[in-house]
């Protein structure tokens, strides 16, 4: 009772719409511009301050690789998305063990979700730790005009305000730049704060996350596009070569290099019948010979490297040349794990850290928390389910029987009211007629003593 009071006081007005520790930060605290030009020395540094727990600098880099690089971009967004896209809702009691006031809390945790603004958005956030290892947000409670308190919307803090103090390496949030301790804004914020910390890698929490693998194969990428680039300056264009007699004055020579320079830019020069000119295109590298280079190839591994370590394989993001239809699907199974582990993980908080304690405050603290869960269940091909069933079920089929409760559940369709307009079912067959018109349906007999 003692803590269930704490959080309702920390959730009543006036403390329910002011901040206690997070406070609103300049647009110059919010990041720092890496750019360009780094060195593996100089990325290997700013590994090494996320290591010391400051990752503020990883975590721009981060953000200014994924901005870089498309694929890196395409492949962390599916990820993001991918819980959220699948609808949440709650475990029901059955009826025959359901009290009033477990009906009460599941319907109460299903208005929340419903009325929380952008919850989608909360889900994103909530399962993006895969990259750093760690997601906050700040949770907004609103007492409602039927005097209920409910968490109605949120806003994200970005990991890169947080740093692991240095005693115990625990997650913590920087106050102010420069703070080596922070403070614990969960312990201390209570029902106002929700957060996650993820085991992806299985290292030490300050080295958690796939941030370090996905950053030094994007850089990798970026360098091999910057050389593939700089390579295109010179390397696709032909070679210009000039010949000059022996004794020729230094002003003809820069006159001559002037001459090739302009044959390269314009295509177009005037030179002198003493000069001799020679036209020559790289080995490969001429027009329609197809040539290839070696780093497109580093650029599509280092993009095969990433994928693996967002959605556990590639075919998904480009289907490789080789491998069979049915290799590809289990291959893309692995996708779908890393789905449901983040689904489990996102329902997870959400139940300690947001419904629990909406449940615990409206209803009572002696009710249980309806178990929220994603509908991660791939789409069933109806056609090919429906055709099935019938094998299985129809009068010319196997004739095995099955439930029809579960039919429905998987297609997705709702059993129908007692009195609703449905369509489908079995139909009855129409009695033959005998030579009078009428069906040849037999009277129901009459009970013996009304026969007598």
């Amino acid at each position: 009772m003692g803590f269930l009071r704490h959080i309702k006081q920390v959730l009543s007005p006036p403390k329910l719409t002011t901040r206690v520790v997070v406070r609103e930060k300049p647009l110059h605290e919010q990041y720092q511009r890496i750019g360009g030009g780094l060195t593996p020395a100089q990325v290997s540094q700013i590994m090494q301050s996320a290591d010391a727990g400051q990752p503020a600098l990883m975590l721009d880099l981060w953000n200014e690789s994924r901005q870089k690089d498309g694929h890196l971009q395409g492949i962390a967004y599916t990820r993001d998305i991918a819980v959220a896209l699948c609808g949440l809702d709650f475990i029901e009691l059955d009826d025959d063990t359901a009290r009033r006031k477990d009906k009460k809390a599941i319907k109460l945790c299903r208005r929340i979700r419903d009325e929380f603004e952008d919850f989608d958005k909360l889900i994103e956030h909530l399962t993006g730790a895969y990259v750093p290892g760690h997601a906050t947000a700040e949770i907004k409670w609103k007492k409602t005009k039927d005097g209920l308190l409910l968490p109605v919307g949120f806003e994200a803090l970005s990991p890169r305000d947080f740093l692991f103090e240095q005693k115990r390496g625990k997650l913590r949030y920087a106050r102010f730049p420069g703070d080596l301790e922070g403070v614990d804004l969960l312990a201390e914020n209570p029902g106002r704060i929700i957060q996650i910390q993820r085991r992806i890698t299985g290292d030490v929490q300050v080295r958690e996350g796939l941030i370090r693998c996905l950053i030094w194969a994007a850089i990798f990428r970026n360098w091999s596009l910057k050389d593939w680039i700089a390579l295109g300056e010179i390397g696709w264009k032909p070679w210009r070569i000039a010949k000059y007699k022996k004794g020729a004055s230094q002003k003809d020579i820069d006159t001559l290099v002037e001459m090739l320079e302009k044959v390269g830019h314009l295509g177009v020069a005037a030179i002198p019948d003493t000069t001799e000119l020679l036209v020559e295109w790289p080995k490969g590298m001429a027009p329609g010979t197809g040539g290839s280079s070696t780093h497109s190839a580093l650029c599509e591994f280092m993009g095969r490297e990433m994928s693996k370590a967002v959605l556990g394989q590639t075919t998904s993001a480009e289907p490789g040349p080789n491998g069979s239809r049915a290799s590809d699907q289990v291959r893309d199974k692995v996708r779908t794990d890393i789905r449901e582990k983040d689904a489990i993980a996102a329902a997870a908080v959400l139940l300690r850290q947001m419904f629990s304690l909406a449940v615990a405050v409206n209803v009572g603290d002696d009710v249980a928390c309806p178990v929220p869960w994603f509908q991660t269940d791939e789409s069933v091909d109806q056609l090919a389910f429906a055709q099935a069933v019938q094998a299985l079920s129809g009068k010319s089929g196997a004739g095995v029987k099955l439930p029809a409760k579960w039919v429905r559940d998987e297609i997705g369709a709702p059993e129908p009211k007692e009195g609703e307009e449905v369509i489908g079912g079995e139909v009855e067959e129409p009695e033959p007629e005998n030579d009078n018109g009428q069906s040849g349906k037999k009277p129901a007999s009459k009970p013996e003593k009304e026969a007598a």
